[in-house]
């Protein structure tokens, strides 16, 4: 520095070229150790860019899970309170979405509302909240369906004639209903068996 400072203008000149060269010495040598690490980053700009690009689709598909399990709490809301036809829930909707939005529960407390006893039910709405009036249920008289399968017999050859008799009853027993006439023929059958084999 004191030869720049004083000295003849050669020497000041040859200070400042022998300076400028071992700055380009130290320049290229700093070159030489970033050039492994420029290699790298080359190496792993692709990887970047994917990264960037997996996290938007994450964000998205973030985005579009919570749209999703929004969309299903509610619709497992509105079947809770017992709207399970899907035009009802929709309907339920567009009326719960002319709400005024200032003080508007939510959907689901809504619909719960409108199911409380003497609730003022939106006239869309009244179909699926309408409550059917009390029937009373007489009881249908009772007629004795008709026997058609003979009762069964324990003369002549039995083992035969019980088995078609047990097949009849049961051929019988889903038109007619009735339990009996297959129960004795059953029985009987049992019975003729028991005879054959002389079990007691």
């Amino acid at each position: 520095m004191s030869d720049e400072n004083s000295g003849t203008p050669e020497v000041v000149e040859l200070a400042k070229y022998n300076r400028a060269k071992e700055d380009l010495r130290k320049a290229n040598e700093r070159v030489k150790e970033l050039e492994p690490l420029a290699a790298r980053v080359a190496e792993l700009e692709p990887l970047a860019t994917k990264a960037t690009t997996l996290e938007a689709q994450l964000a998205e598909l973030t985005t579009a899970r919570q749209a999703d399990a929004a969309r299903w709490s509610e619709e497992l809301a509105l079947a809770d309170v017992g709207l399970t036809d899907p035009v009802g829930r929709d309907v339920a909707r567009v009326v719960y979405g002319r709400l005024p939005e200032k003080d508007r529960p939510a959907i689901a407390d809504y619909v719960r509302s409108l199911s409380a006893e003497g609730a003022d039910v939106p006239k869309p709405l009244q179909p699926y909240f309408s409550r059917p009036a009390a029937q009373v249920v007489t009881p249908a008289a009772t007629v004795k369906p008709p026997t058609t399968a003979a009762k069964p017999t324990t003369t002549g050859a039995e083992g035969s004639s019980m088995a078609a008799q047990l097949k009849a009853a049961e051929a019988e027993y889903p038109r007619t209903g009735n339990i009996q006439v297959l129960k004795e023929a059953m029985d009987a059958y049992n019975e003729s068996q028991r005879k054959s084999t002389g079990r007691p």
